[in-house]
């Protein structure tokens, strides 16, 4: 208990209590007595005056201390959860200067891949490459809207399904990184895009792709981790061309697993 409330507590119980007595021997005379059922009816007398006081004074310290309690308790909750997410935010800017550098590069390496090479590796090179220039990167694919659009016009299949997966796959991880550090400390957004830089697109395109193609909660979340739209209304643009063939393999049937990053 505060001390100035303990000491109100003490003084209205001294007071309250002095009132009865002054009250009983006004009344009585206050005079000594030899008779022991005089003394019975003083004591009942305190018991039903200064008894009860001090019962209610009892029962008022007793619900202070409950009050306090709580209210030191509630505290503790607000200092935990406020050194909870200190803890985060300095884990959150741990990996994002430890790790985040590395991912970026990564990705940069491989977007500056060849397209022809990957799929002639894996023996899917056919008449689609006289749609592409040979030299064609997965970095045209994601900047480039002529290309986009012929990725595009690729019916529904292996090709189509693979060329997604590869261009979307790694930048689906690194986003979902970014997502998860912008959560745990919302400050971090302004250094991501700057570390992007002319690679921002990583983003907005990996999103609108992977949102249609992922869908649910999930992919919804990204959206609003990044405030991007629900829907890009405006036709003809890069995001616009990947959402619509992510909405194409959807509909398809087609399985495109698109994984987040493990530490």
């Amino acid at each position: 208990m505060k001390r100035n409330s303990l000491y109100r507590l003490m003084i209205s119980f001294i007071v309250l209590a002095s009132v009865a007595l002054f009250l009983f021997f006004l009344r009585f005379r206050g005079l000594p007595s030899d008779d022991l059922q005089d003394w019975a009816h003083f004591g009942n007398y305190l018991a039903g005056t200064v008894g009860v006081a001090a019962l209610i004074a009892t029962l008022d310290a007793l619900i202070f201390t409950i009050n306090q309690q709580d209210k030191m308790l509630e505290q503790q909750e607000k200092q935990l959860k406020s050194y909870d997410e200190h803890q985060r935010k300095v884990e959150a800017y741990s990996r994002a200067e430890k790790i985040f550098p590395k991912l970026l590069e990564e990705r940069k390496r491989a977007l500056e891949g060849n397209v022809y090479e990957h799929l002639k590796k894996s023996g899917l090179v056919g008449e689609f490459f006289t749609e592409l220039p040979m030299d064609t990167t997965w970095k045209d694919l994601l900047t480039d809207k002529q290309l986009a659009d012929r990725v595009a016009g690729l019916e529904p299949g292996w090709i189509l399904s693979m060329l997604s997966l590869h261009a979307h796959s790694g930048n689906y991880r690194l986003v979902c990184f970014m997502r998860d550090c912008i959560l745990d400390a919302e400050e971090l957004r302004d250094y991501f895009f700057s570390m992007l830089d002319e690679y921002d697109f990583l983003v907005t395109v990996t999103i609108a792709f992977c949102r249609a193609k992922v869908g649910d909660e999930e992919g919804y979340k990204l959206s609003r981790v990044f405030d991007v739209p629900e829907l890009w209304a405006l036709d003809g643009s890069i995001e616009k061309i990947w959402e619509g063939i992510g909405f194409k393999i959807q509909s398809s049937g087609f399985k495109v697993r698109m994984s987040t990053y493990k530490e």
